[in-house]
């Protein structure tokens, strides 16, 4: 610590928010606390946000005075290479108020001695409860900090006495590995979290593991598992994770011909929690089972939660391909084929294509294609040839699926045959 020019107190250095500053170590504070123009600063240059501000309150200076103050939350303070998190604090409306390191976040240092200038820190690491090392992991995994949730998960399991408290540590150590990308460590931790206490919430996160690693019978079993463990919790907090379960079933279902089982159960999750990738699988089954009409009212359910959404370019694109194809529905079709690529154009222009999966970039194309294909047998030259082009366009120097492709060529015949230029357009490569 660094002595005041009084020679009877000492600055901390430390970070808040990132922002380097140095604190008045003042053990009879309440409250970590700042001026009005150090908050301004921060708030100006980001250290701080609306979300950070609280209520206004008064607060007793060192004279007796009460001053008008404002609560905030400090995302993090760092002393010393420890990060407090989430640290009550105030702004005292005045300009001229010290920056003080006050009992907020002295206490959750927790037993420290002072030696001349020397602040130390004796939290060490066994002094923790497994407990503790939990929340802590809670709070790594919610910042997205995942190495450092799996290192204290890992820390807590090797002391911890009580099988719930081992189960919530698996768990937590689940959601690192999940969020690190790390689906095949993720099942491991999930499977022992559950091993030792039964929780419909971990059944949930193994499915989806299995899931996204394309093990569609195990997943299928979490689920399932997962929803006999909330017949017995039934509770309103539960019911967005029982219509979940049934939509990932509905899905594994679709993907693998039970096409009944996945109507089933994606109506019934849509009973109890309506969800856009829920209509967008029922529209899959629909129209796998040849029912267009319904395929079409499905997707649009679905893209109403959010309609320029850019993963609704392919239910755009389908829906337009349906409705040109199988059921005349030629202004409707052409619209949603627009709206298909107007999203895609609209992504292409803020983010460049790199930023667009190919499935995608192939929905958007064969909107267009289908687009140039209906005004062509409509002889509207002009109109086939510009969505044609935006075709090519959006297929760039990427190789189209085999029937996309064939399309493309016998478009770009029929269109040349029309005119030499376009002839020499299309045809001479």
């Amino acid at each position: 610590m660094e002595r005041s020019g009084n020679g009877t107190t000492y600055y901390v250095p430390c970070k808040v928010n990132g922002l380097p500053l140095k604190m008045l170590f003042d053990t009879g504070a309440d409250d970590v606390s700042m001026s009005l123009s150090e908050a301004a600063f921060m708030l100006k240059n980001g250290y701080l946000t609306e979300n950070d501000l609280g209520r206004t309150t008064y607060y007793s200076i060192a004279n007796g005075d009460a001053v008008e103050g404002m609560e905030i939350n400090l995302r993090e303070i760092e002393i010393g290479g420890l990060k407090l998190r989430n640290v009550k604090a105030s702004i005292i409306k005045t300009l001229s108020a010290p920056l003080l390191l006050g009992q907020s976040a002295i206490q959750r240092l927790g037993p420290i001695q002072i030696n001349g200038n020397k602040l130390i820190i004796l939290n060490g690491e066994s002094n923790k409860t497994d407990r503790e090392y939990y929340l802590d992991a809670f709070q790594y995994n919610e910042s997205k900090e995942y190495n450092l949730a799996i290192q204290s998960c890992k820390k807590g399991i090797s002391i911890a006495t009580s099988n719930k408290v081992r189960a919530s540590l698996y768990f937590e150590l689940g959601c690192a590995y999940h969020g690190n990308g790390d689906l095949n460590n993720a099942v491991d931790a999930y499977r022992t979290s559950l091993h030792y206490d039964l929780s419909s919430l971990t059944a949930y996160n193994l499915g989806v593991n299995y899931f996204e690693l394309e093990n569609n019978t195990q997943a299928y079993s979490a689920f399932k598992q997962c929803l006999n463990i909330m017949q017995s919790h039934k509770s309103e907090y539960l019911s967005g994770t029982e219509a979940a379960c049934l939509s990932y079933m509905s899905e594994i279902d679709r993907k693998e011909g039970r096409l009944y089982d996945a109507e089933r159960n994606a109506l019934k999750s849509i009973s109890i929690d309506p969800h856009s990738q829920t209509f967008f699988t029922l529209g899959e089954v629909y129209q796998e089972k040849k029912d267009y009409k319904k395929a079409v009212h499905y997707f649009e359910l679905g893209v109403a939660f959010e309609p320029y959404r850019l993963s609704n370019v392919i239910y755009y694109s389908r829906m337009g391909v349906l409705q040109l194809g199988e059921l005349s529905e030629y202004e409707l079709g052409l619209s949603n084929i627009e709206k298909a690529i107007d999203i895609w154009d609209d992504r292409v222009t803020r983010k460049g294509r790199s930023y667009i999966p190919d499935d995608l970039n192939a929905a958007a194309y064969l909107a267009a294609l289908v687009a140039a294909d209906f005004y062509l047998f409509s002889d509207d030259v002009e109109l086939s040839v510009k969505y044609l082009d935006k075709a090519l366009e959006i297929r760039g120097d990427t190789a189209p699926p085999s029937f996309m492709s064939e399309m493309e060529q016998s478009l770009k015949r029929k269109l040349s045959a029309f005119s030499p230029y376009l002839f020499e357009k299309y045809m001479i490569n």
